[in-house]
């Protein structure tokens, strides 16, 4: 079947115009829902390695309630004044009203030693002399890599307002790749 001038323009149209509409939807997905970066440093690591592509979720804290182990991404200018648009990824070890303490390189919470053994190795240790006790509405956060993390151990001020806060891990883009060879298989 052979197709007159009108109808391949009707199609071309019709193609392009589907290609614009994904291309927005999907600019609209990455603009509000999903925060795609690049970890450009080791403290988060082994959980988030240098140089790995990592995916937020921008509206999971919309209805559920940011939890002790969260890793989160949020940004806060007075933590870095001359890149205030910076973003941090970290762990949340100290919800509103907990007191953060370190003894003998481990955690404290409420004076209770915190299990981390499902993300951090035995042998890492948090190193700090303070206590912290943190306020309602903010939140304590530290790296996994605790001896190359700049967290809320060291920051001018130690708390994440939950305002700042702007999503929770997700995935890693090795996952959105294993998904379509699964898929493709």
């Amino acid at each position: 079947m052979k197709m007159n001038k009108k109808e391949i323009i009707r199609t071309v149209i019709f193609y392009a115009a589907i290609g614009m509409a994904f291309s927005i939807i999907l600019k609209m997905i990455f603009s509000f829902v999903i925060l795609r970066s690049k970890v450009i440093s080791g403290s988060m690591e082994p959980f988030l390695m240098t140089n790995e592509i990592v995916y937020a979720n921008r509206l999971a804290y919309l209805k559920d309630d940011i939890k002790r182990g969260d890793v989160i991404w949020f940004n806060d200018e007075d933590i870095l004044e001359d890149e205030p648009d910076a973003i941090f990824v970290k762990r949340v070890i100290g919800l509103p009203g907990d007191r953060i303490s370190f003894e003998d390189g481990h955690v404290y919470v409420n004076d209770e030693m915190l299990d981390e053994s499902e993300y951090i190795s035995s042998d890492m240790i948090s190193v700090c002399d303070k206590t912290f006790c943190v306020p309602e509405g903010q939140f304590f956060v530290l790296g996994d890599n605790r001896t190359k993390s700049k967290d809320s151990r060291y920051f001018e001020y130690p708390f994440i307002d939950r305002d700042k806060v702007i999503g929770k891990f997700l995935a890693r883009e090795d996952f959105w790749r294993e998904m379509e060879t699964s898929i493709n298989n």
